[in-house]
């Protein structure tokens, strides 16, 4: 996560991670992107039954409740994580429920089994991910 965070802040050239944006509870995001209203949250083990998934979404909720401007949660996750994730009935209704309450988008996005390159992945995602409007944009 340490090399993730510099190299993110090398690409983006600001510290979008570890933001508190939930006011009194304190919680903060893996990155928050406020001019993109994502959140990013890393969750390596989403492929796991026990796993940050539903505490990740109410800290969001939370933040959206105490004013916070967030429109897309994404997720990235090991492989199998997404398909797992997915296949959960309780994930499914807690995901739908964002949605249709918050208008809350929630994405699960899984990175390649193979070594990375930290700082190649970011700059994929910040030179070639760019939304129609111009803005950079983070889905990946």
């Amino acid at each position: 996560m340490a090399k993730l965070r510099t190299a993110a802040v090398r690409v983006f050239g600001a510290d979008y991670s570890e933001k508190r944006v939930c006011g009194n509870a304190r919680f903060a995001f893996d990155f928050y992107f406020p001019d993109e209203e994502t959140v990013v949250e890393v969750a390596l083990s989403l492929r796991n039954p026990s796993s940050e998934y539903e505490r990740d979404i109410f800290k969001c909720l939370l933040a959206i409740e105490g004013g916070c401007s967030i429109r897309q949660l994404v997720f990235i996750t090991k492989p199998g994580g997404h398909f797992r994730i997915f296949q959960r009935p309780g994930a499914t209704a807690i995901r739908t429920y964002a949605d249709k309450k918050y208008r809350l988008k929630i994405d699960v996005r899984e990175i390649c089994d193979a070594p990375v390159d930290v700082k190649t992945a970011v700059q994929h995602v910040a030179l070639y991910q760019t939304s129609k409007s111009g803005k950079r944009s983070i889905s990946f």
